[in-house]
């Protein structure tokens, strides 16, 4: 935009901008209103081009281009292969939203401040959807945990349809740690600061969603998530901490996951000890373990394409005879991200990971080198994606979810952090 007139070049990012709002609320109408999940495709599309023509020559492809079109190619193959149409299609079109969403994120957060915004943006929706789980979540109320089951009567339930807790649990997990991060290592804010940086260095707005989300999180009762928690507060310490302490720490989290995975392995004992009330119990290792061999076995059969997305209920009914359990799902991201795109649709949501995690974590060493107030949005956006990844193996959470559009764009944060570093690396 250099040789440009001004005019142009303000219409340019204003068309940019506003591209990336629209993917956004695109997304957001996909998770929230399923008549309408077709139409926030077809907007997330308009929006992807907004973006591309605003950005011109910042954007001369597409953000993992190769990972992302392997899913969008699997995905049709799903399309195909399934047995359950219309249920594939409910799963696909929030799919394609999210997809889109984190192309115009990724494109658009090209410069330290748009970076900024995303992370913060997602902390606020990770606030929003902490203050909305009173009514929208469908509690574990009688689960012993911390909590009496007369902690949840207090909650009105305002939607017929509502959130599993695990999945609300998941959603706060992709932004509950760069609020932790932002409160213990807030930025500085100059007397001529602007707005967006006054508010990075406000560590009580920080200190307040993450007290929020954690809390909320807590009150969902999803075991995954706790130790889910632990892998991430071990991650932020190895990352932001002095060695001695992040050792320290580290091996605290590793202790006290082997002694509650153990324990709970040991309470509900294996697949062959356990009776078969203890089997259809969702709450078990027992069930888990019935539910993981099955998922191999279809996998083992359908290597290529999968059995289509939300078709794993039917096939494990018609193919096994195996139709005891009602929850939805493989109870584990990778084995459902198999059985619903086949193994390249798996090797290619974890190589998009595995891109966005790289450049994330160069652009943190670069920031935390210069002392940048942005450090600490890198470290906390880490450690929430190896958060997701611990969960993941013992839950679905944020994929084919209401909650995968935090998932998607904690994506395009990650991918633009590396963007940030390279500003920040320049003279």
């Amino acid at each position: 935009m250099a040789d440009m007139n001004p005019m142009t070049a303000n219409g340019l990012r204003g068309m940019e901008t506003a591209g990336a709002a629209l993917a956004v609320v695109a997304a957001g109408i996909a998770a929230g209103a399923p008549a309408w999940r077709w139409a926030a495709c077809a907007l997330a599309m308009v929006a992807v081009a907004l973006v591309l023509v605003g950005a011109g020559d910042g954007a001369r492809r597409l953000p993992a281009w190769g990972a992302v079109a392997a899913l969008l190619a699997m995905s049709g193959v799903s399309l195909w292969v399934t047995q359950t149409p219309a249920e594939t299609w409910e799963r696909t079109w929030p799919l394609w939203a999210d997809i889109g969403m984190f192309w115009a994120l990724a494109v658009w957060a090209r410069t330290r401040r748009r970076v900024a915004l995303v992370g913060a943006g997602l902390v606020g929706a990770g606030a929003a959807l902490a203050l909305l789980s009173p009514f929208v979540v469908g509690w574990f109320a009688e689960r012993k945990t911390f909590f009496s089951p007369s902690v949840y009567a207090a909650f009105p339930r305002l939607v017929s349809d509502t959130v599993h807790p695990n999945v609300m649990a998941g959603a706060l997990l992709c932004a509950a740690f760069i609020a932790v991060a932002w409160a213990l290592w807030p930025p500085r804010a100059s007397a001529r600061a602007g707005w967006l940086e006054r508010l990075l260095a406000a560590r009580a707005v920080w200190i307040l969603a993450a007290v929020l989300m954690l809390l909320v999180l807590f009150l969902t009762k999803s075991r995954g998530a706790y130790g889910a928690s632990l892998v991430s507060i071990a991650v932020l310490a190895a990352l932001a901490a002095r060695r001695r302490m992040a050792l320290a720490v580290v091996v605290l989290v590793v202790l006290a996951l082997a002694v509650g995975g153990g324990l709970w392995v040991r309470q509900q004992g294996a697949t062959e000890s356990a009776d078969e009330l203890e089997i259809l119990d969702t709450s078990t290792f027992a069930f888990r373990q019935r539910v993981w061999h099955y998922a191999l076995l279809l996998v083992g059969d359908f290597p290529l394409t999968g059995v289509g997305m939300g078709g794993f209920n039917v096939a494990l009914r018609d193919l096994y005879g195996y139709a005891a359990f009602t929850e939805p799902g493989a109870h584990s991201l990778y084995l459902q991200v198999g059985l619903d795109l086949g193994l390249p649709g798996l090797a290619a949501l974890l190589a998009l990971a595995a891109a966005s995690l790289r450049r994330a974590i160069a652009g943190l060493r670069v920031l935390r080198a210069a002392s940048d107030g942005l450090w600490p949005l890198a470290a906390g956006a880490v450690a929430g994606m190896a958060a997701l990844f611990a969960q993941g193996l013992v839950d679905i959470t944020v994929w084919g979810t209401r909650g995968g559009f935090m998932l998607w764009g904690l994506l395009a944060l990650l991918y633009g952090l590396g963007s940030a570093g390279r500003q920040t690396r320049q003279p």
